[in-house]
């Protein structure tokens, strides 16, 4: 059982989210910029999480861009203070739960298989992260987001995994968007397998891939 502090963290960091962009604050613009930092370490910075978790990276990448150098310019109110931060330099997500409508056929193809996770509990868990926020919302379920100007992805599930088409639409949509995605299904595996990598040579296989994916964008 985790800790309750713990437990709320992402579901209270993604209403923030939400109720951000419903309320008036003062005008702060924060420019995510891609550009080539040199020795920046900020540059080096990879961001990485696993099932839920990986929603919330992309949905934190996403929302650097919408509300970045992507974002309307000409809504940006006169006299805005400005900060300009750099974008991670890669994304990596792990067994992401990336569709909150619970649409994807591997929930009901992987039910037998899957020993981890049961479709019968997703739209509990789902009530509960969202609350009376649309599942539609990009921030919610980014297989909706616009993915454009997102640094490289590296996503890895399992073939057994009730939510593995997540990763495959969320993958497809970043492509679709001029995403760079590398998205590696590993056969016969479960979700969040590379958690398990001390006893599976696969897990250490994926854990490797994920270090030479971080190298290759340092």
């Amino acid at each position: 059982m985790l800790p309750k502090a713990h437990r709320l963290t992402n579901s209270e960091d993604f209403r923030r989210t939400v109720r951000s962009g419903q309320r008036s604050v003062t005008p702060t613009v924060v420019v995510h910029s891609a550009f080539d930092g040199g020795d920046d370490p900020a540059r080096f910075g990879v961001t990485v999480s696993k099932s839920v978790g990986g929603s919330v990276v992309r949905h934190r990448v996403a929302r650097q861009i919408r509300h970045g150098i992507l974002g309307r310019l000409a809504d940006v109110p006169s006299g805005s203070r400005w900060v300009i931060r750099a974008l991670p330099a890669a994304g990596i997500a792990l067994s992401a739960f990336t569709d909150m409508t619970l649409t994807g056929e591997s929930l009901q193809t992987e039910e037998a298989h899957d020993p981890i996770m049961s479709p019968r509990c997703l739209p509990q868990f789902v009530h509960a992260y969202l609350g009376n926020t649309d599942p539609r919302h990009p921030y919610a379920s980014p297989v909706f987001a616009d993915y454009a100007g997102l640094p490289p992805l590296l996503i890895q599930v399992g073939e057994h995994e009730i939510i593995r088409d997540d990763s495959c639409a969320a993958a497809a949509q970043a492509r679709a968007s001029g995403v760079d995605v590398t998205l590696e299904v590993w056969p016969g595996m479960f979700h969040v397998f590379p958690s398990h990598e001390p006893l599976l040579p696969e897990g250490q296989r994926a854990i490797a891939q994920i270090a030479s994916f971080m190298r290759a964008h340092r």
